[in-house]
């Protein structure tokens, strides 16, 4: 990069002053972090061969294993893909040698996956093999605290306008969102702009700030009780970990009659998230017959679906559904749908 000054549109602040500046005013942090990736080998047409449900305990039981070794290196799973596990190291406790750590919890992870015997209930067993990718960087964290007045605004625009590929996240679970969303395209460029990037080009003064609001814990959902009824084991291992990373009770089915089972075996459900496109009775079918138990009439049903065809939605609401989602599900979306229709239960 050219230690060249740049104009800028606001005047007076140089492109080679505007990062410890803006840093400053935003009270930042540079920290090291490094991030491993883990996730299962040929997870496809295994998930194809063995029973879902059979399929989800051996998922959990991998996590697990995962989850044992990266907290004894000092890291910890910050999210769930699918079977991908994305692990920190680095933050929020740091260590002189994290990426070393990291390195060590792989290695450690791979070995005991590979010696690992994953017992099915016929009393046979698979045994996995695990990809590991680690990266290690420099990474600023911080947070605007408070409405930012007009200059901290003008830093802002500055430094976006000098360095447009740069990113400014408000927290650690906003870096996690992105680094999630980066390993998960398809191709570099797929990547979205974040959403006050997308509705306003920071390259214009004239546009109009916007407060950076803090990430949402929804503690109103800490407790509560969700069926989460779907035949992809895939699906049900994100969606549930998701949901267990903000303290929800989940409970798997992975077709409508065991989910109607399930539903009954647990009377203190709040919510079910419903898929549509299920072998045997798929999800109207279920909604249909939930709703015509007077017990769960006012039971909040979200249906989740990968179809995206006009009409689903309508159908869905027809068949018994309070709200509906789409996959590849937005995690905020889905928890805020949750905690609306919770609080009108």
């Amino acid at each position: 990069m050219s230690s060249e000054s740049k104009p800028d549109p606001l005047g007076g602040l140089q492109r080679t002053q505007a990062t410890p500046n803006v840093e400053t005013a935003l009270h930042a942090e540079r920290r090291q972090l490094t991030v491993a990736f883990i996730d299962i080998v040929g997870s496809t047409p295994l998930s194809e061969r063995i029973d879902p449900e059979e399929f989800f305990a051996v998922i959990r039981t991998y996590r697990d294993i995962c989850d044992e070794q990266i907290r004894h290196y000092g890291g910890h799973i910050a999210r769930m893909i699918g079977d991908g596990l994305l692990a920190f190291f680095g933050v929020p406790q740091a260590h002189e040698n994290d990426p070393e750590r990291a390195v060590r919890a792989s290695l450690a992870i791979a070995a005991a996956i590979k010696e690992h015997k994953f017992l099915l209930s016929d009393g046979s067993f698979v045994r996995l093999g695990v990809r590991i990718g680690v990266n290690t960087g420099v990474v600023v964290v911080g947070h605007v605290p408070g409405e930012p007045g007009t200059d901290m605004r003008d830093r802002l625009v500055a430094l976006r306008y000098g360095y447009p590929a740069l990113e400014l996240l408000p927290s650690l679970d906003d870096l996690r969102e992105r680094i999630t969303l980066y390993l998960s395209a398809a191709q570099p460029g797929q990547v979205p702009a974040l959403a006050h990037d997308a509705a306003e080009p920071v390259a214009v003064p004239s546009a109009p700030a916007h407060r950076v609001a803090p990430p949402a814990d929804h503690p109103d959902l800490r407790g509560k009780h969700v069926l989460v009824i779907d035949d992809d084991a895939r699906n049900v291992f994100a969606i549930s970990s998701t949901l267990e990373l903000h303290d929800l009770r989940v409970t798997q089915a992975s077709d409508g009659r065991r989910g109607i089972a399930a539903l009954r075996a647990a009377p203190d459900t709040d919510l079910i998230l419903m898929d549509v496109m299920m072998p045997g009775m798929d999800g109207y079918a279920t909604m249909t017959a939930i709703r015509q138990m007077p017990e769960f009439g006012r039971l909040p049903i979200i249906a989740v679906t990968a179809r995206a065809m006009p009409g689903d939605r309508e159908k869905s609401l027809a068949a018994g559904a309070n709200d509906y989602v789409t996959k590849p599900v937005d995690t905020e979306e889905l928890l805020i749908s949750m905690e609306r229709w919770l609080s009108n239960a």
